[in-house]
């Protein structure tokens, strides 16, 4: 997702639309070993216009007759979205790491 862009979406059940304001973190396993996957996932996190949060999933295939998939979440605050990442999951942990929350959900022992 882009700044400026207006997304329409189906969130928790309902047709939503909302415009990005601000990019927050975006990781992906498109590259692995140093090449290129033809299916693989990624997951983005943006701040809306209006001040909520929004963390998308995706599903991204190459592959014809294979249909993407796209899922979002919309949460009212930063920390509710990093709530919902999970630190022992490779995508969620960079998504995490370039949010800069990874400390914060990393027990220390």
């Amino acid at each position: 997702m882009q700044i400026g862009e207006t997304v329409r979406a189906v969130i928790s059940g309902k047709a939503r639309r909302f415009t990005v304001a601000e990019e927050l973190g975006f990781a992906s396993n498109r590259w692995s070993a140093g090449r290129e996957q033809t299916r693989f996932d990624e997951v983005e996190a943006v701040k809306t216009d209006k001040g909520k949060y929004v963390l998308q999933r995706s599903y991204i295939t190459m592959w014809q007759g294979e249909h993407c998939s796209y899922n979002y979440q919309l949460f009212d605050s930063i920390e509710d979205l990093v709530a919902a990442l999970d630190p022992l999951d490779s995508l969620d942990r960079r998504l995490l790491d370039k949010l800069g929350k990874l400390d914060e959900v990393s027990e220390e022992i």
